[in-house]
């Protein structure tokens, strides 16, 4: 016999059942735990520049020298700044090279300079040295020996026109490459003055050679 409506009820009244209803869940999401945002240090600038224009005495070139720097020594197209602060000095000189020198004369011109100018120090030794040739510039890094203490010398060369640019950084303890790199940007900023560079003697800048032997 099939069951009526009216079993289900008595069998239920019979039972008595308890109906327990489980509680409602929120669902936890778990949150990634992301790496704290690095901190970033800015370099800082270690050179800054006056608003104060330097103009040599022959008017052959001008630049903003860095601030606190001061003028040591002046002369016949060159120029010497010193900081007694970093201990380091800058030489900015120019050479009428009469004529546009292709790419071979410059860089023998810049071998000349190196080995007559710094070449006869003792310890003299090339650490690094960039050269351009499409744009006829060169950065050479070296060190040797002053009153038997070791300096740090960076040179930055570039011919322009019938022109050529040196600066020299002069330093008693080894340049940062930040410094190193500063320096050439100060070196983009020298201006030079062809029309009075052209009444200059054409290289007067040049260096009696003599060999260890004494044969020439």
């Amino acid at each position: 016999m099939l069951p009526t409506v009216e079993t289900y009820e008595n069998l239920v009244d019979y039972l008595e059942i308890t109906v327990t209803v489980a509680p409602s869940v929120t669902p936890v999401i778990a949150t990634p735990t992301l790496p704290p945002i690095p901190t970033v240090t800015p370099t800082p600038i270690l050179l800054s520049f006056s608003e104060d224009v330097y103009t040599h005495p022959q008017g052959l070139f001008d630049f903003p020298p860095p601030r606190g720097w001061v003028v040591t020594k002046e002369q016949e197209g060159a120029v010497e700044f010193n900081n007694t602060d970093t201990e380091i000095s800058l030489q900015v000189f120019v050479t009428n090279t009469d004529l546009t020198l292709d790419k071979e004369s410059f860089q023998r011109l810049i071998e000349a300079q190196e080995i007559n100018i710094f070449g006869a120090y003792p310890g003299y030794q090339e650490i690094t040295k960039k050269y351009d040739p499409l744009d006829n510039y060169a950065i050479v890094e070296k060190q040797l020996i002053v009153n038997e203490e070791t300096r740090q010398v960076v040179s930055y060369y570039r011919q322009s026109s019938k022109a050529v640019l040196t600066l020299n950084v002069w330093s008693n303890s080894t340049l940062s490459t930040q410094f190193i790199t500063e320096f050439e940007s100060f070196f983009s900023k020298i201006s030079l003055f062809p029309d009075k560079i052209s009444t200059q003697p054409p290289y007067r800048w040049t260096y009696e050679f003599v060999t260890a032997n004494g044969l020439y």
